[in-house]
């Protein structure tokens, strides 16, 4: 693992993080189509405020689910805020939360479904670096194995390998983003959600089985974990959305 670039004592993480929120922010401000309800100077404070909700719903999670940990160590809230770790489905509701702050405290009110339709794939491409400065850190590693995927962890046991659940996320939101970008250039339909939904859905398609995989995996129903039952959940949710959504634009 390589926690800090060129033993400077640069965080691998942060720097991750950084060239992840600058170039999909990049991308999602050439790429704003002519006819967008939101020009590019909107765009990008929406982008802003969904760097920082997605962070505090990263911390928030993060800590609710060590909660125990934070009681018996005493963590201050300057602990918490700035040397605790992050859950990135936390992460992603933050996301969504920005989005909605940026579409309903306007003068002009906003389509929360037309805004996440464009902004989602960029945030997908964003968590796939955050992933990859995952793999670097060492952290959110898998359970070990002897087959020839296995990696080395700082966190694990000394010369143990373990999968590497942080790679397979990483490529999972790589193909989820060209998915989605390729259904919201060239896709047929006649209301907005269908690619935010996709998204959602082809994500919690993939973590669902990568949780298996995955270190922390702590089984809650059977074989499910918490996390995995949210995911199933959210999973039939969306399908059913994208089904209906498809069902009425054939309709008309």
């Amino acid at each position: 693992m390589y926690p800090y670039l060129f033993n400077s004592g640069v965080s691998s993480w942060n720097v991750c993080f950084f060239v992840g929120v600058v170039v999909s922010l990049f991308l999602v401000i050439i790429n704003v189509p002519k006819n967008f309800s939101v020009r590019k100077k909107g765009i990008f404070f929406c982008c802003l405020l969904m760097v920082y909700f997605g962070i505090l719903g990263a911390k928030f999670l993060f800590v609710i689910l060590h909660w125990s940990v934070v009681i018996r160590k005493g963590y201050s809230v300057f602990d918490l805020l700035f040397f605790s770790g992050y859950a990135s489905l936390g992460g992603i509701f933050g996301v969504l939360i920005g989005i909605v702050f940026f579409c309903r405290f306007r003068i002009k009110k906003l389509n929360f479904f037309e805004v996440a339709d464009y902004v989602f794939p960029y945030m997908l491409l964003c968590f796939s670096f955050v992933r990859f400065g995952c793999f670097l850190n060492g952290c959110c590693y898998g359970k070990a194995t002897s087959s020839f995927f296995g990696v080395l962890s700082r966190f694990s046991d000394p010369g143990v390998l373990c999968y590497p659940t942080q790679l397979f996320l990483m490529f999972a939101l790589f193909l989820n983003f060209f998915v989605i970008r390729f259904i919201y250039k060239y896709g047929k339909y006649n209301f907005s959600g269908v690619v935010f939904f996709v998204g959602v859905s082809i994500y919690c398609f993939f973590r669902f089985f990568i949780e298996f995989l995955r270190q922390e995996h702590v089984p809650f129903l059977g074989f499910f974990s918490l996390a995995q039952i949210f995911l199933v959940i959210v999973f039939v949710f969306s399908l059913i959305y994208v089904f209906c959504i498809l069902k009425c634009s054939v309709k008309n």
